[in-house]
Protein backbone atom coordinates (compact mmCIF):
# COMPACT_ATOMS: atom_id res chain seq x y z
CA UNK A 1 0.00 0.00 0.00
CA UNK A 2 1.59 3.41 -0.69
CA UNK A 3 1.41 5.78 2.08
CA UNK A 4 1.55 8.87 0.28
CA UNK A 5 0.65 9.69 -3.32
CA UNK A 6 3.57 10.84 -5.41
CA UNK A 7 1.35 13.91 -6.17
CA UNK A 8 2.03 14.90 -1.99
CA UNK A 9 5.53 13.63 -2.51
CA UNK A 10 5.79 16.10 -5.29
CA UNK A 11 4.28 19.14 -3.83
CA UNK A 12 6.33 22.31 -2.48
CA UNK A 13 5.79 23.47 1.63
CA UNK A 14 3.36 26.62 1.29
CA UNK A 15 5.29 30.14 1.35
CA UNK A 16 5.16 32.62 -0.80
CA UNK A 17 8.71 34.13 -0.94
CA UNK A 18 7.26 37.71 -2.87
CA UNK A 19 5.18 38.24 0.44
CA UNK A 20 8.67 37.65 2.52
CA UNK A 21 10.28 39.94 0.43
CA UNK A 22 7.36 42.65 0.60
CA UNK A 23 7.43 42.37 4.26
CA UNK A 24 11.03 42.70 4.98
CA UNK A 25 11.36 45.27 1.97
CA UNK A 26 8.73 47.36 4.28
CA UNK A 27 10.38 47.45 7.55
CA UNK A 28 14.02 47.90 5.46
CA UNK A 29 12.32 51.03 4.23
CA UNK A 30 10.35 52.52 6.78
CA UNK A 31 11.29 50.68 10.75
CA UNK A 32 8.34 52.08 12.08
CA UNK A 33 6.56 49.61 10.50
CA UNK A 34 8.18 46.65 12.67
CA UNK A 35 6.05 47.66 15.68
CA UNK A 36 2.86 46.73 13.63
CA UNK A 37 4.15 43.24 13.64
CA UNK A 38 3.58 41.92 16.89
CA UNK A 39 2.89 38.26 16.00
CA UNK A 40 5.63 38.21 13.33
CA UNK A 41 8.73 35.90 14.30
CA UNK A 42 11.79 35.00 12.51
CA UNK A 43 10.91 31.37 12.17
CA UNK A 44 7.56 32.17 10.32
CA UNK A 45 9.65 32.97 7.00
CA UNK A 46 10.17 29.85 4.75
CA UNK A 47 13.59 30.76 3.14
CA UNK A 48 16.49 30.83 5.69
CA UNK A 49 18.33 33.83 4.61
CA UNK A 50 14.73 35.73 4.86
CA UNK A 51 14.67 34.62 8.63
CA UNK A 52 18.60 36.00 9.17
CA UNK A 53 17.43 39.16 7.87
CA UNK A 54 14.01 39.62 9.88
CA UNK A 55 16.44 38.95 13.30
CA UNK A 56 19.20 40.92 11.99
CA UNK A 57 16.47 44.15 11.26
CA UNK A 58 14.72 42.93 15.06
CA UNK A 59 17.93 43.12 16.67
CA UNK A 60 18.91 46.41 15.31
CA UNK A 61 15.48 48.26 16.07
CA UNK A 62 15.29 46.60 19.28
CA UNK A 63 19.00 48.39 20.42
CA UNK A 64 17.30 51.82 18.64
CA UNK A 65 19.90 51.67 15.94
CA UNK A 66 18.44 52.02 12.02
CA UNK A 67 17.94 48.76 9.64
CA UNK A 68 18.47 50.04 6.29
CA UNK A 69 19.75 49.07 3.62
CA UNK A 70 24.03 50.18 3.80
CA UNK A 71 23.28 49.17 7.56
CA UNK A 72 22.00 45.58 6.49
CA UNK A 73 24.84 45.07 3.55
CA UNK A 74 27.40 45.29 6.37
CA UNK A 75 25.91 42.50 7.95
CA UNK A 76 25.63 40.09 4.48
CA UNK A 77 28.68 40.58 3.02
CA UNK A 78 30.24 37.31 3.32
CA UNK A 79 26.86 35.52 4.04
CA UNK A 80 27.36 32.59 1.33
CA UNK A 81 23.43 32.05 1.42
CA UNK A 82 22.87 35.13 0.69
CA UNK A 83 25.80 35.30 -2.49
CA UNK A 84 23.20 32.27 -4.01
CA UNK A 85 20.27 35.17 -4.51
CA UNK A 86 22.83 38.11 -5.40
CA UNK A 87 24.92 38.55 -2.41
CA UNK A 88 24.59 42.10 -0.89
CA UNK A 89 23.04 43.44 -3.40
CA UNK A 90 19.41 41.42 -2.55
CA UNK A 91 19.36 43.52 0.88
CA UNK A 92 18.55 46.80 -1.62
CA UNK A 93 16.26 44.89 -3.81
CA UNK A 94 14.22 44.01 -0.99
CA UNK A 95 13.90 47.57 -0.51
CA UNK A 96 12.26 48.05 -3.86
CA UNK A 97 9.62 45.06 -3.35
CA UNK A 98 8.15 47.08 -0.32
CA UNK A 99 4.73 47.35 0.39
CA UNK A 100 2.42 50.25 1.26
CA UNK A 101 1.97 49.97 5.21
CA UNK A 102 -1.88 49.66 4.92
CA UNK A 103 -1.43 46.02 3.16
CA UNK A 104 1.34 44.93 5.38
CA UNK A 105 -0.53 43.01 8.42
CA UNK A 106 -2.55 41.18 5.52
CA UNK A 107 0.95 39.66 4.20
CA UNK A 108 2.18 39.17 7.78
CA UNK A 109 -0.61 37.04 8.62
CA UNK A 110 -0.09 35.32 4.87
CA UNK A 111 3.55 34.21 5.83
CA UNK A 112 2.73 33.27 9.93
CA UNK A 113 -0.44 30.76 8.35
CA UNK A 114 1.46 29.17 6.15
CA UNK A 115 4.67 28.92 8.66
CA UNK A 116 1.63 26.75 11.22
CA UNK A 117 0.65 24.85 7.83
CA UNK A 118 4.47 23.75 7.44
CA UNK A 119 4.00 22.65 10.80
CA UNK A 120 1.03 20.46 10.42
CA UNK A 121 2.42 18.62 7.09
CA UNK A 122 5.88 18.18 9.13
CA UNK A 123 3.87 16.79 11.93
CA UNK A 124 1.76 14.82 9.81
CA UNK A 125 4.58 12.99 7.60
CA UNK A 126 6.03 12.80 11.49
CA UNK A 127 3.18 10.87 12.53
CA UNK A 128 2.45 8.56 9.55
CA UNK A 129 6.60 7.45 9.80
CA UNK A 130 6.29 6.68 13.48
CA UNK A 131 3.12 4.72 12.86
CA UNK A 132 4.59 2.50 10.55
CA UNK A 133 7.22 1.19 13.12
CA UNK A 134 6.79 -2.18 14.29
CA UNK A 135 7.84 -1.23 17.66
CA UNK A 136 5.84 -2.29 20.47
CA UNK A 137 6.86 0.67 22.72
CA UNK A 138 5.68 2.82 19.88
CA UNK A 139 1.93 2.69 21.02
CA UNK A 140 -0.93 4.33 19.45
CA UNK A 141 -1.94 5.99 22.75
CA UNK A 142 1.84 7.44 22.97
CA UNK A 143 1.47 8.77 19.15
CA UNK A 144 -1.71 10.00 19.97
CA UNK A 145 -0.67 12.14 23.16
CA UNK A 146 2.66 13.25 21.44
CA UNK A 147 0.86 14.55 18.38
CA UNK A 148 -1.85 16.53 20.69
CA UNK A 149 0.95 17.69 22.72
CA UNK A 150 2.47 19.15 19.52
CA UNK A 151 -0.66 20.15 18.25
CA UNK A 152 -1.37 21.77 21.10
CA UNK A 153 1.80 23.79 20.89
CA UNK A 154 1.56 24.81 17.34
CA UNK A 155 -1.94 26.36 18.72
CA UNK A 156 -0.47 27.71 22.16
CA UNK A 157 1.75 30.42 20.03
CA UNK A 158 -1.68 31.63 17.91
CA UNK A 159 -4.14 31.83 21.51
CA UNK A 160 -3.67 34.56 24.18
CA UNK A 161 -4.22 34.43 27.58
CA UNK A 162 -8.02 34.01 27.51
CA UNK A 163 -7.71 30.10 27.99
CA UNK A 164 -7.74 28.83 31.34
CA UNK A 165 -8.78 25.04 32.20
CA UNK A 166 -9.43 24.18 35.92
CA UNK A 167 -5.96 24.64 37.45
CA UNK A 168 -5.78 27.85 35.67
CA UNK A 169 -8.65 29.63 36.58
CA UNK A 170 -7.50 29.30 40.30
CA UNK A 171 -4.14 29.82 39.53
CA UNK A 172 -5.70 33.35 38.15
CA UNK A 173 -7.85 33.89 41.02
CA UNK A 174 -5.23 33.14 43.67
CA UNK A 175 -2.71 36.11 41.79
CA UNK A 176 -6.08 38.87 41.97
CA UNK A 177 -6.66 37.81 45.71
CA UNK A 178 -2.76 38.48 46.78
CA UNK A 179 -2.82 41.82 44.50
CA UNK A 180 -5.58 42.92 45.97
CA UNK A 181 -4.05 41.98 49.45
CA UNK A 182 -0.88 43.83 48.38
CA UNK A 183 -0.51 47.20 48.39
CA UNK A 184 3.17 47.10 47.49
CA UNK A 185 2.52 45.69 44.19
CA UNK A 186 2.33 47.61 41.10
CA UNK A 187 -0.01 45.34 39.54
CA UNK A 188 -3.16 47.64 40.81
CA UNK A 189 -2.96 51.38 39.04
CA UNK A 190 -2.72 53.65 41.46
CA UNK A 191 -3.32 57.78 40.39
CA UNK A 192 -0.73 60.26 42.23
CA UNK A 193 -3.03 62.42 44.61
CA UNK A 194 -6.02 60.33 44.04
CA UNK A 195 -4.79 57.42 45.80
CA UNK A 196 -8.19 57.05 48.41
CA UNK A 197 -9.87 57.29 45.29
CA UNK A 198 -8.42 54.31 43.88
CA UNK A 199 -8.20 52.01 46.77
CA UNK A 200 -11.44 52.53 47.74
CA UNK A 201 -13.05 51.69 43.90
CA UNK A 202 -9.97 50.17 41.83
CA UNK A 203 -11.45 51.74 38.76
CA UNK A 204 -8.59 51.73 36.35
CA UNK A 205 -7.90 47.48 36.56
CA UNK A 206 -6.89 45.71 33.82
CA UNK A 207 -9.92 44.47 31.36
CA UNK A 208 -11.97 47.45 32.43
CA UNK A 209 -13.55 49.56 30.41
CA UNK A 210 -14.42 52.93 31.80
CA UNK A 211 -16.52 55.74 30.69
CA UNK A 212 -16.56 59.39 32.07
CA UNK A 213 -19.34 61.23 30.35
CA UNK A 214 -20.47 64.84 31.13
CA UNK A 215 -21.66 67.86 29.79
CA UNK A 216 -18.91 70.71 28.47
CA UNK A 217 -17.33 72.45 31.06
CA UNK A 218 -17.60 69.51 33.71
CA UNK A 219 -13.88 68.73 33.57
CA UNK A 220 -14.73 65.60 31.55
CA UNK A 221 -10.89 65.54 29.73
CA UNK A 222 -8.94 67.70 32.35
CA UNK A 223 -10.22 64.90 34.94
CA UNK A 224 -9.32 61.93 32.35
CA UNK A 225 -5.64 63.21 31.47
CA UNK A 226 -5.09 64.00 34.81
CA UNK A 227 -5.77 60.72 35.98
CA UNK A 228 -3.45 59.13 33.27
CA UNK A 229 -0.55 61.96 34.56
CA UNK A 230 -1.11 60.67 38.56
CA UNK A 231 -0.65 56.62 37.05
CA UNK A 232 2.66 57.69 34.78
CA UNK A 233 4.09 59.45 37.72
CA UNK A 234 3.62 55.88 39.63
CA UNK A 235 5.09 55.05 36.46
CA UNK A 236 2.42 52.69 34.69
CA UNK A 237 2.50 53.47 31.16
CA UNK A 238 -0.23 55.37 29.28
CA UNK A 239 -1.21 56.01 25.83
CA UNK A 240 -3.30 59.74 25.22
CA UNK A 241 -5.63 59.67 22.27
CA UNK A 242 -6.70 63.72 21.72
CA UNK A 243 -9.21 64.13 18.86
CA UNK A 244 -9.93 67.53 20.09
CA UNK A 245 -6.19 69.17 20.93
CA UNK A 246 -2.94 69.72 19.67
CA UNK A 247 -0.29 68.36 21.27
CA UNK A 248 0.97 72.01 23.41
CA UNK A 249 -2.12 72.66 25.04
CA UNK A 250 -2.09 68.60 26.42
CA UNK A 251 1.25 69.28 27.34
CA UNK A 252 0.66 72.70 28.70
CA UNK A 253 -2.09 71.03 31.02
CA UNK A 254 0.45 68.45 31.72
CA UNK A 255 2.75 70.92 32.63
CA UNK A 256 0.09 73.13 35.19
CA UNK A 257 -1.30 70.17 36.82
CA UNK A 258 2.32 68.91 37.59
CA UNK A 259 3.22 71.88 39.31
CA UNK A 260 -0.25 72.41 41.20
CA UNK A 261 1.02 71.87 44.75
CA UNK A 262 3.56 74.77 44.52
CA UNK A 263 2.76 78.11 46.92
CA UNK A 264 1.85 80.36 43.27
CA UNK A 265 -0.20 77.90 40.99
CA UNK A 266 0.26 78.61 36.95
CA UNK A 267 -2.78 78.32 35.19
CA UNK A 268 -2.32 76.07 32.10
CA UNK A 269 -3.60 79.07 29.69
CA UNK A 270 -0.53 80.99 30.85
CA UNK A 271 1.82 78.34 29.58
CA UNK A 272 -0.42 78.66 26.13
CA UNK A 273 1.17 82.32 25.59
CA UNK A 274 5.01 82.36 25.44
CA UNK A 275 5.52 85.86 24.60
CA UNK A 276 3.59 86.87 28.27
CA UNK A 277 5.60 84.17 29.94
CA UNK A 278 8.38 85.71 32.61
CA UNK A 279 11.15 84.37 34.68
CA UNK A 280 9.10 82.18 36.74
CA UNK A 281 6.89 80.53 34.30
CA UNK A 282 9.99 79.61 32.29
CA UNK A 283 11.63 78.20 35.14
CA UNK A 284 8.97 76.31 36.14
CA UNK A 285 8.39 75.26 32.40
CA UNK A 286 11.88 73.80 32.26
CA UNK A 287 11.20 71.66 35.54
CA UNK A 288 7.99 70.43 34.00
CA UNK A 289 9.05 69.57 31.02
CA UNK A 290 11.80 67.04 32.59
CA UNK A 291 9.11 65.54 34.69
CA UNK A 292 6.91 64.72 31.29
CA UNK A 293 10.09 63.14 30.49
CA UNK A 294 10.57 60.88 32.68
CA UNK A 295 7.35 59.92 32.70
CA UNK A 296 5.40 56.53 30.62
CA UNK A 297 3.50 58.73 28.68
CA UNK A 298 2.69 58.63 25.09
CA UNK A 299 0.23 61.24 23.17
CA UNK A 300 -1.48 59.99 19.36
CA UNK A 301 -3.54 64.03 18.25
CA UNK A 302 -4.80 62.32 15.07
CA UNK A 303 -8.37 63.52 14.48
CA UNK A 304 -11.20 61.15 13.46
CA UNK A 305 -9.69 57.79 14.31
CA UNK A 306 -11.32 54.42 13.24
CA UNK A 307 -11.61 51.99 16.29
CA UNK A 308 -9.03 49.52 14.22
CA UNK A 309 -6.55 52.42 13.81
CA UNK A 310 -6.90 52.85 17.46
CA UNK A 311 -6.41 48.93 18.06
CA UNK A 312 -3.20 48.42 15.69
CA UNK A 313 -1.58 52.09 17.63
CA UNK A 314 -2.12 50.31 21.26
CA UNK A 315 -0.75 47.08 20.00
CA UNK A 316 2.43 48.88 18.19
CA UNK A 317 2.77 50.87 21.67
CA UNK A 318 2.15 47.70 23.79
CA UNK A 319 4.73 45.51 22.30
CA UNK A 320 7.56 48.59 22.58
CA UNK A 321 6.44 48.63 26.32
CA UNK A 322 7.18 45.00 26.43
CA UNK A 323 10.45 45.61 24.71
CA UNK A 324 11.19 48.05 27.49
CA UNK A 325 10.45 46.07 30.08
CA UNK A 326 7.29 47.83 31.05
CA UNK A 327 3.81 46.90 30.01
CA UNK A 328 1.00 49.43 28.36
CA UNK A 329 -1.63 49.66 31.68
CA UNK A 330 -3.93 52.96 30.49
CA UNK A 331 -5.34 53.91 27.26
CA UNK A 332 -7.65 56.86 27.35
CA UNK A 333 -10.00 58.16 24.22
CA UNK A 334 -10.63 61.60 23.70
CA UNK A 335 -13.60 61.47 22.68
CA UNK A 336 -15.96 59.06 21.66
CA UNK A 337 -18.17 61.56 19.26
CA UNK A 338 -15.21 62.32 17.12
CA UNK A 339 -14.14 58.74 16.26
CA UNK A 340 -14.52 57.96 12.73
CA UNK A 341 -16.42 54.87 11.67
CA UNK A 342 -15.83 53.06 8.02
CA UNK A 343 -19.66 51.75 7.58
CA UNK A 344 -21.12 55.14 6.84
CA UNK A 345 -24.45 52.69 6.24
CA UNK A 346 -24.84 52.24 9.90
CA UNK A 347 -27.09 54.80 11.80
CA UNK A 348 -24.69 57.08 14.07
CA UNK A 349 -25.90 54.98 17.75
CA UNK A 350 -24.87 51.83 15.76
CA UNK A 351 -21.23 53.17 15.01
CA UNK A 352 -20.67 54.07 18.55
CA UNK A 353 -22.47 50.91 18.80
CA UNK A 354 -19.58 49.00 17.66
CA UNK A 355 -16.42 51.14 18.49
CA UNK A 356 -17.51 50.80 22.31
CA UNK A 357 -17.76 47.06 21.93
CA UNK A 358 -14.73 46.82 20.13
CA UNK A 359 -13.12 48.88 22.87
CA UNK A 360 -13.83 46.59 25.59
CA UNK A 361 -12.22 43.24 23.59
CA UNK A 362 -9.55 45.36 23.63
CA UNK A 363 -9.24 46.51 27.27
CA UNK A 364 -9.34 42.40 27.48
CA UNK A 365 -7.20 41.30 25.22
CA UNK A 366 -4.37 43.67 25.77
CA UNK A 367 -5.03 43.26 29.54
CA UNK A 368 -4.94 47.39 29.95
CA UNK A 369 -7.62 49.75 31.11
CA UNK A 370 -9.71 51.49 28.00
CA UNK A 371 -10.64 55.10 29.26
CA UNK A 372 -13.27 56.61 26.82
CA UNK A 373 -14.62 60.37 27.56
CA UNK A 374 -18.02 60.61 25.80
CA UNK A 375 -20.75 63.47 25.93
CA UNK A 376 -24.18 63.74 27.15
CA UNK A 377 -27.19 64.93 25.62
CA UNK A 378 -28.75 68.15 25.77
CA UNK A 379 -31.53 67.15 28.57
CA UNK A 380 -29.43 67.32 31.27
CA UNK A 381 -29.69 71.10 30.64
CA UNK A 382 -33.39 70.77 30.88
CA UNK A 383 -33.62 70.08 34.13
CA UNK A 384 -33.30 71.84 37.98
CA UNK A 385 -30.62 69.37 39.25
CA UNK A 386 -28.03 69.60 36.59
CA UNK A 387 -26.58 65.93 37.69
CA UNK A 388 -26.69 63.22 35.16
CA UNK A 389 -27.78 59.79 35.32
CA UNK A 390 -27.32 57.05 32.72
CA UNK A 391 -30.34 58.31 30.45
CA UNK A 392 -28.33 61.13 29.44
CA UNK A 393 -25.61 58.80 27.84
CA UNK A 394 -25.40 60.08 24.76
CA UNK A 395 -26.62 58.69 21.28
CA UNK A 396 -25.88 54.84 22.39
CA UNK A 397 -27.61 52.54 25.13
CA UNK A 398 -24.56 50.20 24.31
CA UNK A 399 -22.40 52.24 25.92
CA UNK A 400 -23.84 51.66 29.50
CA UNK A 401 -24.05 47.89 28.41
CA UNK A 402 -20.38 47.66 27.78
CA UNK A 403 -18.78 50.08 30.28
CA UNK A 404 -17.52 48.04 33.25
CA UNK A 405 -17.93 51.58 35.23
CA UNK A 406 -19.04 55.00 34.03
CA UNK A 407 -18.19 58.62 36.00
CA UNK A 408 -20.03 61.50 35.68
CA UNK A 409 -17.47 64.06 36.29
CA UNK A 410 -20.20 67.11 38.09
CA UNK A 411 -19.35 70.80 39.13
CA UNK A 412 -21.72 73.00 40.26
CA UNK A 413 -19.65 76.00 40.24
CA UNK A 414 -20.12 75.65 36.68
CA UNK A 415 -23.92 76.20 36.67
CA UNK A 416 -23.69 79.00 39.90
CA UNK A 417 -21.33 81.36 37.44
CA UNK A 418 -23.83 81.27 35.15
CA UNK A 419 -26.47 82.74 37.65
CA UNK A 420 -24.13 85.47 40.15
CA UNK A 421 -27.14 88.03 40.98
CA UNK A 422 -26.37 91.10 39.10
CA UNK A 423 -27.12 93.37 42.36
CA UNK A 424 -25.54 92.93 45.60
CA UNK A 425 -27.77 92.42 48.43
CA UNK A 426 -28.50 89.30 50.43
CA UNK A 427 -29.08 87.18 47.48
CA UNK A 428 -25.34 88.17 45.85
CA UNK A 429 -24.22 87.23 49.53
CA UNK A 430 -25.81 84.17 49.42
CA UNK A 431 -24.90 83.10 45.93
CA UNK A 432 -21.19 84.16 46.85
CA UNK A 433 -21.07 81.77 50.01
CA UNK A 434 -22.43 79.05 47.63
CA UNK A 435 -19.49 79.70 44.80
CA UNK A 436 -16.92 79.68 47.29
CA UNK A 437 -17.86 76.52 48.88
CA UNK A 438 -18.32 74.82 44.73
CA UNK A 439 -15.24 76.52 43.08
CA UNK A 440 -12.62 73.91 44.03
CA UNK A 441 -15.23 71.36 44.41
CA UNK A 442 -16.27 68.56 41.91
CA UNK A 443 -18.33 65.23 42.23
CA UNK A 444 -17.33 61.81 40.62
CA UNK A 445 -20.20 60.03 40.67
CA UNK A 446 -20.59 56.32 40.08
CA UNK A 447 -23.02 55.62 38.07
CA UNK A 448 -22.32 52.33 37.05
CA UNK A 449 -19.67 49.85 38.51
CA UNK A 450 -19.94 46.28 37.57
CA UNK A 451 -18.07 45.15 41.07
CA UNK A 452 -19.72 47.66 43.54
CA UNK A 453 -22.16 50.27 44.17
CA UNK A 454 -23.09 53.14 42.65
CA UNK A 455 -22.18 56.22 44.50
CA UNK A 456 -20.51 59.44 44.67
CA UNK A 457 -17.15 60.41 45.21
CA UNK A 458 -15.94 64.30 46.43
CA UNK A 459 -12.99 65.18 45.34
CA UNK A 460 -10.98 69.08 44.73
CA UNK A 461 -10.37 69.89 41.95
CA UNK A 462 -8.83 73.15 39.85
CA UNK A 463 -9.71 73.23 36.23
CA UNK A 464 -7.20 75.65 36.08
CA UNK A 465 -4.23 74.00 36.48
CA UNK A 466 -5.94 70.53 35.03
CA UNK A 467 -5.68 69.25 38.41
CA UNK A 468 -7.71 66.95 40.81
CA UNK A 469 -6.95 65.25 43.87
CA UNK A 470 -8.69 63.54 46.81
CA UNK A 471 -9.66 66.21 49.65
Amino acid sequence: MTVMPDILESRKPPHSIEAEQAVLGAIIMNNDVFWQLIELRGEHFFEAVHQRIFETIEALIRDKKTANPVVLKTFFENDESLKEVGGSQYIGKLATAAVAIFNINELADLIIEMHRKRALIELGESLVGQAYIADLEVTAKGLIESTEATLSSIVSKQKDAADFDADGMVADYQKFYDEALNPDTDSLINVHRLERFCDAHNVFADGNLVCIAGRPGMGKTAFALSCMRGAAHHGFAGLFFSMEMQANQITARLMADIQRNSQAPIPYKDFLKPTAMDTRHKRVMAAAHEDIKAMPLSLNTRPGLRMEQIYSHCRRVARLCDLRGSRLRLVTIDYLQLMRHENFKLKRYEQIGEDIRAMKTMAKELSLCVVVVSQLNRGVEQREDKRPTLADLAESGAIEQACDIILFPFREAYYLQRVEPKNGGDEWTEWDAKMARAKHAIEIIIAKIKNGNPNTHNLFCDITTNSFMDP
